[in-house]
């Protein structure tokens, strides 16, 4: 924000003028067309409304507020409002706003919204302005970019992974000729009696101990058809 070098006179005004702004209602709506087919609407508080209610409260203080835009700088259009006092001080501020289209049209919109929102330099309250999505808001039916690619969970480890993370497992298990299926048969159990995955392979390495501490000629750990108990 901007201001001349001295802005006492400014503030006394403002302050005797907010004392008698009242709050603008959203009265119009509007419904905008998206590139789509579809559409959206929104209500607003019309520029004509606000002018006409708060300017002769703003000229009865020796206030007065203007707007000037349609300043481009780079993909941005720049509406500037100034309030000026009658002894000659003023303050201003610039809104920056992206039009949805960089056509008359899409121009238009921003300076017609900016004037509106620059009567918030006095203090003019309005409910909540929606209409702003218009103005600077790309269509809303725009693709957003995908999303990342979530990341794949890593594969279920089994009891040859088991094994293979484990040497002295793997050696036992080797010394005791355990087939396929026998290893297959207690994982199986294993997974039946745990649901987290290292309790699952504590209780196959466990089984695996026990019987090649209990067996001095290397045999399978169960007689597959029989299951594991």
């Amino acid at each position: 924000m901007k201001t001349s070098d001295k802005t006492d006179l400014l503030y006394k005004a403002m302050v005797k003028a907010r004392k008698e702004l009242p709050a603008i209602g959203k009265k119009s709506t509007a419904k905008v067309p998206t590139k789509k087919g579809g559409s959206f609407s929104y209500s607003y508080a019309s520029l004509d409304v606000i002018a006409e209610t708060i300017d002769p409260i703003l000229a009865k203080h020796g206030l007065m507020l203007s707007t000037g835009g349609g300043e481009c700088e780079g993909n941005q259009v720049a509406i500037t409002t100034r309030l000026v006092h009658e002894s000659g001080q003023w303050m201003e501020s610039t809104l920056l706003m992206v039009p949805s289209d960089r056509d008359p049209q899409g121009i238009g919109s921003c300076i017609t919204y900016g004037s509106r929102y620059g009567y918030r330099l006095v203090g003019v309250v309005t409910e909540d302005d929606d209409d702003g999505a218009w103005a600077s808001i790309k269509d809303k039916n725009k693709k957003k970019p995908p999303a990342a690619s979530q990341k794949q969970k890593p594969p279920e480890r089994t009891w040859v992974d088991v094994c293979k993370s484990n040497p002295d497992i793997a050696d036992m298990y080797k010394k005791l000729k355990m087939g396929k299926n026998a290893g297959n048969a207690v994982w199986a159990y294993c997974k039946k009696k745990h649901t987290k995955q290292d309790d699952r392979e504590q209780e196959f390495c466990d089984r695996v101990k026990k019987k090649f501490d209990e067996t001095s000629d290397p045999l399978p750990l169960e007689n597959t058809n029989k299951g594991v108990k």
